[in-house]
């Protein structure tokens, strides 16, 4: 590219390049998370079509609901857990929300407090949340659907919400898709609210 070259040909040769290289590899999909309204003219324009927003929650200070009468065990998450980890994704989350196992791996490398929610000797959900000075985000959070209702999410998120408070880390945010109001229904029961900061989700397939 030149600079004076207008940005979207520029931009427009680049898609064309990735779009190239991702057809090579097998894709046969791409979604967009747009961070900037300018780039809605950009993904219109490439063949892509709205899905739907992602929203942003927060909460903050020590206020949690009461315990449940029987919670599951939780532990911290090891690297032998993994491939059990991304079974438990890939049941919760549809295409294309579903991690594949490297990406369960990478993301708990990253994670600063990963843990498993464990009936029966059985992992059914876990969670993988990071830390940004003294804010915390909930990265990941995913329960086997034959257990949801059963207060395993809320179990992983109050023992994450009590590790913050404990490192004095008050606001925790997450992210959640718009259409999942069982998730948002968990998460406002935990003290989270919308804080207004949504971000629209493009795909086309390739």
């Amino acid at each position: 590219a030149h600079d004076r070259d207008a940005p979207h040909a520029v931009l427009d040769e680049l898609w064309a390049q990735a779009c190239a290289a991702l057809k090579a590899q097998g894709v046969t999909a791409v979604a967009a998370l747009l961070m900037r309204d300018w780039l809605d003219m950009l993904v219109r324009r490439w063949g892509f079509h709205y899905i739907e927003h992602i929203i942003t929650l927060r909460r903050y200070g020590y206020d949690l609901p009461d315990d449940m009468a029987l919670p599951p065990e939780i532990v911290r998450a090891e690297r032998w857990h993994h491939d059990a980890v991304a079974v438990v994704d890939h049941a919760a989350f549809d295409a294309p929300w579903q991690m594949t196992p490297r990406e369960v791996h990478q993301g708990m490398r990253a994670g600063s407090y990963n843990t498993i929610a464990v009936v029966d000797g059985k992992i059914v959900g876990y969670q993988i949340t990071t830390t940004h000075g003294l804010n915390g985000h909930l990265a990941r959070l995913a329960v086997l659907p034959q257990t949801q209702g059963q207060g395993v999410g809320g179990a992983l998120l109050r023992d994450m919400v009590m590790w913050f408070q404990r490192k004095r880390i008050l606001s925790i945010t997450v992210n959640t898709q718009e259409s999942n109001i069982r998730s948002q229904r968990l998460y406002e029961r935990y003290g989270f609210q919308r804080n207004g900061y949504d971000l629209p989700v493009w795909m086309r397939d390739l």
